[in-house]
């Protein structure tokens, strides 16, 4: 007989639950735990609901009238609405979700209907939030168009994602034809977001071919020259006066109440209406905000400043 040894004992309970922790705050109640039995374990709080015994299908046209009356109910907290893609590249054990395997052509399919419902729905108004400059599969096609470092690699962010120069003619063409696209899928608005070139010493630029500031604004120009004709908005992320001047609307990400007053008085030089015009994006729930656009995750911290 074959005696088997186990070189290392199966994890104790402690192990698989971890470490007792101080309870999170906000969104980051809802982060993974690391170094957990990932199953029973992995997080603290739960947003979703899972289907199981008793749970039951509603048909498509049961769906608005076993909804309503749920929309109705007056609820006590806060609430979130979990919307689920079925396309999945792999099925997560604990999921007891719808899901296909994912396929190019079906879920481009699926997003089509999805954007054409929302785009058709009246008195709604679809934007669509785009990273400007962080694109790495554009990038892997298109290396002279990518940020470098002083070293001649390319350069990354802190998510390994690589970045595009703003001055970059393919750049610039490939950003139109996205707002385009998005003008042909009936969109009232892209936001190229992050409309800026990254501080950091290690890229390299030659500040006296082009300032950063400059490639911003010759980027933003030629965009909106570009658009010219079509019927989608232009919306930058950004909170250069000079590069804002381009843009239809507006959007500055801040958690700094303090900065409100700087940021519209000098956005009101180049925006005509910066009450409707610029938008802030912030966890914060100072009223200061509210003296212009703002925006606010549903899972932010509900702390004010």
């Amino acid at each position: 007989m074959t005696e088997i040894r186990l070189e290392k004992s199966l994890p104790s309970e402690q192990e698989r639950v971890g470490q007792p922790s101080v309870p999170a705050e906000g969104l980051e109640r809802y982060f993974a735990r690391e170094g957990v039995d990932p199953l029973p374990y992995a997080f603290e709080g739960k947003i979703a609901v899972h289907p199981g015994l008793g749970g039951a299908g509603v048909e498509k046209q049961d769906f608005e009238a076993t909804l309503e009356p749920l929309l109705a109910e007056p609820r006590t907290g806060k609430t979130v609405a979990y919307i689920h893609v079925p396309f999945c590249e792999t099925h997560c054990l604990y999921c007891g979700f719808y899901n296909k395997a994912y396929r190019e052509d079906e879920s481009r399919i699926y997003a089509d209907a999805l954007i054409q419902e929302l785009t058709e729905t009246p008195d709604l108004i679809v934007v669509a939030r785009v990273p400007a400059f962080s694109d790495p599969n554009f990038v892997a096609k298109h290396y002279s168009s990518a940020l470098t470092t002083t070293s001649g690699d390319l350069w990354m962010d802190e998510r390994r994602c690589y970045w595009l120069r703003p001055d970059s003619i393919d750049a610039q063409s490939y950003l139109a034809a996205i707002a385009l696209e998005l003008d042909s899928l009936g969109f009232d608005e892209v936001l190229f977001d992050n409309f800026y070139v990254p501080s950091d010493s290690s890229i390299a630029w030659d500040t006296e071919a082009i300032t950063p500031v400059a490639a911003l604004e010759d980027c933003a120009e030629n965009l909106t020259a570009n658009l010219t004709g079509s019927s989608i908005r232009l919306a930058l992320g950004t909170s250069v006066p000079s590069v804002a001047q381009y843009a239809s609307r507006v959007f500055v990400t801040t958690e700094r109440a303090n900065d409100v007053l700087s940021v519209t008085d000098a956005m009101t030089e180049v925006l005509p209406d910066p009450a409707t015009q610029l938008v802030f994006v912030t966890t914060s729930h100072d009223t200061r905000f509210d003296a212009s656009g703002v925006i606010r995750p549903l899972l932010g911290d509900s702390s004010g400043e």
